[in-house]
């Protein structure tokens, strides 16, 4: 005797695109529709933009400040200057995003209101990373600054101390 089950479960799978286009010359500057779909109909939509490479200048500072409290937790800390070009303010905002090391998941994403940029498009961060696991504070940790329609991305190397 045949019996029919019926039992349904949602699937998914996730992917999650991140990180910067480093060679000139594949997309122009602009905002692109990325689209796939699969054999089932599913359909994934991600909008991007390709940014002036010259839009947000970024200039790392006095990045080996490390120190270990008593309790063992570890500092890393540096300074981070960005200059965006052509800035006019619009009641909108900065965003910075700072990575865990030699990783991509985000350690923290800070946003920064118009009102704190200066006119000419400057502004200075601060950045502290700290943990009790030195491997969350030592290493290359990737902090991108993005301002519509623009984003661009530096490496902060945090050494331990010698």
């Amino acid at each position: 005797m045949w019996q029919s089950c019926y039992y349904s479960e949602d699937m998914n799978y996730t992917v999650s695109i991140r990180g910067y286009l480093e060679s000139r010359g594949w997309f122009l500057p602009g905002t692109y529709t990325l689209a796939g779909g699969d054999e089932w109909g599913h359909l994934a939509v991600k909008h991007f933009v390709v940014a002036n490479p010259d839009a947000i200048k970024l200039s790392l500072e006095n990045i080996h400040k490390i120190s270990i409290s008593q309790n063992g937790t570890v500092f890393g800390s540096g300074t981070l200057d960005i200059n965006l070009a052509h800035f006019s303010p619009s009641n909108g905002q900065m965003a910075v995003e700072t990575d865990y090391p030699n990783d991509t998941s985000v350690y923290k994403t800070d946003f920064i209101p118009d009102s704190k940029i200066t006119p000419d498009g400057f502004y200075r961060y601060n950045f502290t990373i700290t943990s009790k696991n030195s491997e969350d504070v030592y290493g290359n940790h990737r902090i991108e600054v993005s301002y519509y329609p623009h984003m661009t991305g530096i490496v902060a190397k945090i050494s331990p101390p010698s």
